[in-house]
Parts: structure tokens; C-alpha cells; sequence
């Protein structure tokens, strides 16, 4: 029996679930295109078909997520905040689930990326990046307080998410603590801006 092609997108994806599965049980260093065509069974040219190179093919790893969380975040908050505590509750829930299902390998994706010259400034455009998706989420339940919250204080809630779901991965504390300790870190640092 003839096995039926995949689309882009789901051939794609498999790879990517491949790469992951390949960080996860080899690390990051044993990523290569030619080590993701035989774990997925795949020629090499498809490989490059899709990522053309391991850096492309990192970077693609690596977004993966951070749009997985995004869209975690953006369906938790139309469905369930009603009030900054609620929207803090969905925000440091869905960053745990994605810490938790995804962590190591995000985490060796990105110091695999910050290898590349191009990519060393790698870890403050992530910073930047979640700051700005905090700052965002949690806008619309501020009242007008969001404009006095310094970038310092949106670099200290990502700072304690990170951390917090840093110790869940290790193993240091439980993740239901970790997301109380997440959510009422966010109401208070955005609560009092002065």
C-alpha cells in the first residue's frame, strides 16, 4: 500500500516535532539536517526544502514556541479574564504549559542559536519580545496605569516567570506554587507602577 504524501505544513511540522524529539534526547549539538532526515525518514533535499540551513532550522524551533504560547495566551485571555487577576492567572498558566511541555528544548534551541554571530543579542530580543506580549495581556486591565510601569518593571515579571518556570523544570517547586507565585507577582508589580 502506497503511503500518501504530506502537505508542506504537516511534512513541516513532523520535522519539527522530529528536531524536538532529537534536542530532547540527544541535545541541541546533535541537531543537524542530515541527523533530522534519517530520524524522519526523509532525503537531506527535503530537509533543506523547508529549513536551508541549521540555523534556519533552529529559529524555526524556537518560534514554534513562542507562537504556541502566544496563541495559548491570546485564547486563555478572550475566554476567561474578566479581571487583571484573571488575566495574570491565564498568562503565568499558559507560560507554564509551555515551560513544562517545551522548556528543555526551547531552552537548547536558543543557546544553540545564540552560537551564530547574528543571533548572540538573542536573549534580549526574547526579554523584548515577552515584555511587550505582558505589557499587552495585561493593558486593558491596568485603567491608564500601564503608561507608568517602567521597562524595569516589565523586565521583572518576565524575570520572575522565567525563573519560577525555571524551578518547576528543575524540580525545586511545584508548578501550582509556581503559578500563584507568577500571577501575584504580575498583580502586584503592575498594581503598584510608582
Amino acid at each position: 500500500m502506497q503511503q500518501r504524501r504530506m502537505s508542506k505544513e504537516a511534512r513541516r511540522d513532523h520535522l519539527l516535532d522530529t528536531a524536538a524529539e532529537i534536542v530532547a534526547t540527544r541535545g541541541a549539538e546533535a541537531l543537524t539536517l542530515t541527523t533530522l532526515a534519517e530520524a524522519a525518514g526523509v532525503t537531506k533535499p527535503i530537509t533543506y526544502n523547508h529549513f536551508e540551513s541549521r540555523e534556519f532550522l533552529l529559529l524555526a524551533l524556537y518560534r514554534r514556541y513562542d507562537e504556541w504560547l502566544a496563541a495559548r495566551m491570546r485564547e486563555g485571555l478572550r475566554g476567561k479574564a474578566r479581571d487583571l487577576a484573571g488575566a495574570a492567572r491565564v498568562i503565568a498558566a499558559s507560560y507554564l504549559d509551555c515551560t513544562v511541555t517545551y522548556g528543555g528544548v526551547y531552552d537548547a534551541a536558543v543557546a544553540a542559536l545564540a552560537a551564530y554571530p547574528q543571533h548572540q543579542g538573542i536573549h534580549g530580543k526574547i526579554r523584548r519580545a515577552y515584555c511587550a506580549a505582558f505589557s499587552r495581556a495585561l493593558g486593558p486591565f491596568l485603567s491608564g496605569a500601564e503608561g507608568l510601569l517602567t521597562p524595569g518593571r516589565w523586565i521583572a515579571l518576565y524575570g520572575v516567570a522565567e525563573e519560577l518556570g525555571r524551578a518547576v523544570l528543575d524540580g525545586d517547586l511545584p508548578r501550582a506554587e509556581a503559578e500563584a507565585e507568577i500571577a501575584s507577582a504580575m498583580i502586584a508589580l503592575t498594581l503598584h507602577p510608582g
